[in-house]
């Protein structure tokens, strides 16, 4: 899969710069990351889920900030902002 885009440009450029290269993937079920209680205690899914639990390293593209995601992972400043 080839990944295009604000994000995945700024992904390259680090790549560039600072001399890594990136895997990029998609979330095993398809999801962004939401809370879900199908799991024990409950758990995130998608790609919030793939962070926390150390599937994947950072997610590019547009996640949105909650407070329930912002405790279990971190975000950068904003950078592309759009208005639903």
């Amino acid at each position: 899969m080839k990944a295009t885009g604000l994000f995945q440009d700024i992904l390259s450029e680090l790549e560039s710069r600072l001399n890594f290269s990136a895997v990029t993937t998609v979330s095993a079920d398809g999801k962004w990351g939401g809370w879900s209680t199908d799991v024990g205690n409950g758990t995130f899914n998608g790609l919030v889920g793939m962070l926390v639990s150390g599937e994947a390293d950072l997610v590019t593209g547009g996640l949105t900030v909650t407070a329930q995601r912002s405790e279990a992972i971190d975000f950068t400043s904003v950078i592309d902002h759009t208005n639903f």
